[in-house]
């Protein structure tokens, strides 16, 4: 039902221009996330009451479903503190969603960022003479689980057309959150495509703006529940390691 993978951390590099700039202190960004198209009100006030928050996405597009309720639990800091507290409420949600019967049905994921897998970008409008070097990205329904997501951050207040025509055209999901930002997303089943995909859009957003963060999340616990639901799907496997 589950599969595990040690976090790691992406090679550093430079890319393009001065707007890129990498992490330098020794921290971890750890986040849990359930995924609910069902949850009964007492055990989402218990998941709250462990740390977890509505993320109260606004909408969905690009072929993905708004999810009913999204709860995210996240804590940044030094690795050693931020990997026992993660360790110690990803348990306890286990046990609780092991335990709850009908009362959650959707799935969890358990993402680590370590350092080096987040580049900010200084906010730059979009240079549509840029040319993006793909385009449909093939996607694929998938009972294994997946290994990592890669989001692109949009604040709607830099949202430019042509980038938006790009992102469609990729065939690249996302959402809308209340602090004014819109999340591509892709998600893969191995790090080879994955790695290769932060690094090529990390290459393009450097020289053509419109993007203020790039993350690539290392998922190393997914279980759902019941163990036949569907998840998101995922990019079809070589697309971006021979790319």
């Amino acid at each position: 039902m589950e599969d595990w993978w040690l976090p790691y951390s992406l090679p550093r590099r430079r890319l393009g221009k001065r707007r890129v700039q990498f992490p330098m202190s020794r921290t971890l960004i750890s986040e849990i996330h359930l995924d609910a198209r069902e949850i009964s009100p007492g055990l989402k006030n218990r998941l709250l009451d462990l740390g977890f928050v509505d993320d109260d996405f606004l909408m969905a597009g690009g072929g993905l479903e708004l999810p009913p309720i999204h709860l995210t639990w996240q804590r940044e800091g030094p690795v050693r503190p931020v990997r026992e507290a993660h360790s110690r409420v990803l348990c306890e949600v286990r046990e609780l969603l092991g335990s709850s019967g009908n009362a959650f049905v959707g799935y969890l994921e358990s993402e680590q960022i370590p350092e080096g897998n987040q580049i900010s970008f200084e906010r730059a409008p979009f240079d549509c003479s840029r040319v993006f070097p793909l385009g449909q990205i093939p996607q694929i329904s998938s009972r294994q689980n997946k290994r990592s997501d890669l989001h692109i951050k949009v604040p709607l207040d830099l949202l430019d057309p042509d980038l938006e025509r790009i992102m469609d055209d990729c065939g690249i999901y996302f959402v809308e959150t209340p602090k004014g930002n819109r999340i591509y997303t892709l998600q893969f089943l191995n790090h080879a495509d994955g790695k290769a995909a932060f690094l090529l859009f990390a290459d393009f957003f450097s020289e053509a703006g419109g993007c203020t963060e790039l993350t690539y999340e290392v998922c190393d616990a997914f279980a759902r529940y019941p163990a036949h639901i569907d998840a998101p799907t995922v990019v079809q496997p070589g697309f971006f390691a021979a790319a």
